[in-house]
């Protein structure tokens, strides 16, 4: 069995059993997890992130999409095949919500024993998002099981969003070798970068309209491989990590 565990902005979800609370949720009828600062709204069935509000402002970051929305994605390797799967491959199978003594939010939702091509049970996913309550930032953790005999983990994306960022709507600003960073103005086009290396040294960048502002960002302390991706005109952005023996089963 191969498996990954992918870390955005890592943070140990110790929870205390006694002055926590836990309750499980009905991924069916979809979910909202906000604080004084941010919204998060997951759709219902494939818990897609469909909406991302600034509460202090009201501005919502993602736009409607034709279909679902997306919260991650996987890409299985055999050969030169790449076949892929989303959080709506099948339903969200398991949620809960633990609201914590300080008023931090951990949501964690389980897409388990998933069948793929023709067999049974050999993928499960988990997903792990904190919501602090000082900040709107939150903290993305995805872990990926594979017990497959044929295919191999080629790349695991989390978060993965559609509906953001649109094109012309945001300035980004992304670190360069040498000069500190590019301000890039009313930004349209398709960016994947390979951080770290030169030509994207450090792991993160934003996005700012106006006010309004994306902070998006991997705390990895080792450095791991790994792409930043973002496209205007489909309105896509993910970061891409790729699995220790890649293609191997």
């Amino acid at each position: 069995m191969r498996s990954i565990s992918v870390i955005l902005l890592l943070s140990f979800l110790a929870v205390n059993l006694v002055l926590a609370t836990q309750e499980e949720i009905d991924p069916a009828r979809g979910l909202t997890i906000e604080n004084r600062f941010a919204r998060y709204v997951f759709e219902p069935v494939g818990m897609g992130l469909s909406d991302m509000i600034d509460l202090e402002t009201g501005y919502n970051h993602i736009d409607p999409v034709d279909g679902n929305h997306l919260l991650w994605e996987i890409v299985f390797g055999k050969g030169i095949q790449r076949p892929a799967i989303d959080n709506n491959y099948k339903p969200c199978s398991y949620g809960s919500l633990t609201k914590k003594a300080n008023g931090d939010q951990v949501l964690i939702l389980e897409w388990n024993d998933l069948r793929f091509w023709n067999e049974d049970s050999i993928c499960s996913v988990m997903v792990t998002i904190e919501l602090p309550e000082d900040e709107g930032i939150a903290k993305w953790r995805i872990s990926v099981s594979n017990q497959s005999d044929y295919w191999g983990l080629w790349e695991v994306a989390c978060p993965a969003i559609n509906g953001f960022p649109a094109g012309g709507r945001y300035d980004i600003a992304i670190p360069v070798t040498g000069t500190g960073g590019h301000l890039l103005k009313k930004w349209k086009g398709t960016l994947k970068k390979r951080s770290p290396s030169g030509f994207f040294p450090m792991q993160f960048m934003s996005f700012n309209s106006g006010t309004n502002g994306i902070f998006f960002s991997s705390r990895d302390g080792e450095s791991r491989a790994k792409d930043y991706y973002i496209d205007s005109e489909t309105k896509e952005l993910s970061l891409i990590r790729y699995p220790e023996n890649m293609g191997v089963t």
